[in-house]
């Protein structure tokens, strides 16, 4: 039972893998397809666009192996991107990013914001007299917003990117993103994947628990990590897929240690 769990767990990690694979020759090819058009246009901007883009593409390749980064760096990456965007649609597009994004913990997939101000640009035609503005907060998740400039001939997308970011967030959080548009506003609100920053931070301002059900392995830590900083006096059950923490476990308040997959019967 407990390698099926950990195979259901690194079967996880793989498909997100693949996942940012396909992303990777998408985003290559999209920005040499823009450096092609401004080489005809303008080739003192298709220089300087190739030297950005060189550096963004460091990044990139740095980061295709991270399951997580921190939103600091992501939301860093997405504002690079857009100002790479700026050599060839100057002025048509504009990009607000929330200054509490600068004192966040969020963690989150690479890339996931900077699909998202990529989707805004292809997807609508800005004019310095009506700009597609993007706005990338935080508020009951991880919203990115624009006002809706649609071209007169629509750009036909599979939706590949979308449906590729709903997969890694659903395969991380077991949510999907939330996808909502009007006549006037597109919208796309990332579940925030929970860590044991946010964990110790629930701890610290609910003082008064009757019980914890509690996981062990973390996407970013271990729950012990989190026990060894607070007073814990409630009763802990642990639900793991791993079977060699129940010494610590029974030394922090645990009355049960559940294997998984667990059944009522184990009750």
């Amino acid at each position: 039972k407990n390698r099926i769990s950990a195979y259901e767990i690194s079967n996880s990690k793989s498909k997100i893998q693949q996942l940012k694979a396909q992303l990777n020759p998408h985003f290559l090819f999209n920005n040499l397809n823009i450096l092609d058009q401004l080489i005809e246009e303008n080739q003192e901007k298709a220089s300087s666009f190739l030297g950005q883009f060189s550096e963004l593409y460091r990044y990139v390749l740095r980061n295709a192996d991270k399951e997580l980064i921190t939103l600091q760096e992501e939301a860093a990456f997405a504002q690079n991107y857009f100002e790479l965007m700026e050599k060839k649609y100057q002025g048509y597009y504009r990009l607000v990013v929330d200054s509490s994004i600068k004192t966040t913990n969020i963690l989150v997939p690479p890339f996931c914001l900077q699909v998202l101000v990529e989707n805004a640009i292809v997807h609508n035609l800005g004019t310095t007299k009506e700009p597609v503005i993007i706005t990338i907060s935080i508020k009951n998740g991880i919203n990115i917003t624009n006002n809706k400039v649609i071209q007169h001939t629509k750009k036909k997308g599979n939706g590949i990117a979308l449906k590729n970011l709903s997969e890694q967030f659903e395969l991380l959080t077991n949510s999907s993103i939330m996808i909502g548009q009007t006549k006037n506003v597109f919208s796309v609100i990332l579940p925030v994947i929970k860590t044991t920053q946010h964990a110790l931070a629930f701890f610290q301002t609910q003082p008064e628990i009757d019980l914890i059900l509690s996981d062990i392995e973390l996407r970013d830590g271990n729950v012990f990590e989190i026990y060894n900083q607070i007073k814990v006096t409630a009763p802990i059950i642990f639900v793991t897929a791993y079977d060699h923490f129940w010494m610590n476990a029974f030394e922090t308040n645990g009355i049960a240690y559940l294997l998984k997959p667990y059944s009522f019967d184990l009750f």
